[in-house]
């Protein structure tokens, strides 16, 4: 893969972000960033990458209708296995899971509000950078 033709690369770059910025963020290693920076981001890793790049402007200024979840390293790869199991990033099969337990605890109502809540949520959220495209 050529350099220009590395996207995470691009993105890194145009933010200014260092392997420290996103070692703990990403939950891997500074290693892993410097490895996915120069080689590229492995294939099964790409739907997180890309939906953290997507959504680093969140992430990064944590604002006020956000929840951060602190996860072993152990369990945040049991979640990101089961997520890409499911063909889905981490943060569309937790919010999957959120919204089935909503859904339950308020019984009779429908999770159709929530999930529509969630995508106009998630519309309006701007990206800084290149799109986080692959």
């Amino acid at each position: 893969m050529a350099l220009k033709d590395n996207p995470f690369r691009q993105w890194m770059d145009e933010n200014r972000l260092s392997a420290a910025d996103l070692a703990g963020p990403m939950g891997v290693s500074i290693q892993t960033i410097h490895n996915w920076r120069s080689a590229g981001v492995p294939t099964r890793r790409q739907p997180y990458v890309k939906d953290t790049m997507t959504r680093w402007h969140v992430i990064s200024g944590r604002p006020m209708n956000s929840i951060v979840v602190v996860a072993g390293e152990k369990q945040f790869e049991q979640w990101s296995e089961a997520a890409l199991a499911a063909g889905k990033t981490l943060v569309k099969w937790a919010t999957d899971g959120l919204d089935e337990m909503a859904t339950k605890h308020f019984k009779g109502q429908s999770g159709k509000a929530l999930t529509r809540q969630a995508e106009i949520s998630s519309k309006n959220i701007r990206t800084q950078g290149t799109n986080a495209a692959y």
